[in-house]
């Protein structure tokens, strides 16, 4: 199978988990899916349930916290629902980026290889940068830091991220209109 046609694939399975409302069906698709992966499932399922663990908890314990705080009761099946629809989304997106290569899908049009090549760039230079913020916060620290501190620290390199990022994204801009890219 190409890339393209493997892209293709991926792009029309990602959605799919928003057409049914029955948990059942949408359970047996993410176990479709988790065993279509071969030996890489675990670690497509781990880096999944990373990347959604913090958002879905919050927003699990917000509406758990918003039945109790109204006398309410709690829709379970209806959490249950959202949680499997996101994880067998996620899923199914790590899975492309796991399986798919970009690059080589989107090589009859120079105009999106040529974004994807400065998205990726912007990205390699960005988590540089955080790399080394992070390894300077630990060279400067003698011992363990407060969480307040170190919530004022991810916050001075956020912003630096932001900054860094804005700065670049005009100047590649720039380039880019230069040689005719948005015309």
């Amino acid at each position: 199978m190409s890339e393209l046609a493997r892209l293709l694939l991926y792009l029309c399975l990602v959605p799919l988990p928003t057409l049914t409302d029955d948990v059942r069906l949408l359970a047996a698709g993410f176990f479709m899916a988790f065993l279509a992966q071969g030996k890489s499932r675990g670690r497509i399922l781990r880096r999944s349930l990373i990347a959604l663990f913090t958002f879905n908890l919050t927003i699990s314990l917000g509406v758990i916290l918003f039945a109790v705080l109204r006398s309410a009761p709690i829709d379970w099946e209806w959490l249950v629902l959202v949680n499997l629809r996101a994880l067998t989304m996620t899923f199914l997106v790590f899975s492309c980026i796991a399986h798919v290569d970009l690059a080589k899908a989107l090589q009859r049009w120079p105009t999106l290889v040529l974004l994807l090549t400065v998205t990726l760039g912007q990205i390699q230079c960005l988590y540089e940068i955080l790399r080394r913020y992070r390894l300077a916060q630990q060279s400067r620290m003698i011992g363990p830091t407060r969480l307040a501190e170190r919530y004022r620290l991810s916050a001075a390199q956020a912003m630096a991220l932001f900054e860094h990022a804005e700065a670049h994204t005009q100047l590649v801009a720039r380039a880019m209109r230069s040689r005719g890219v948005f015309e």
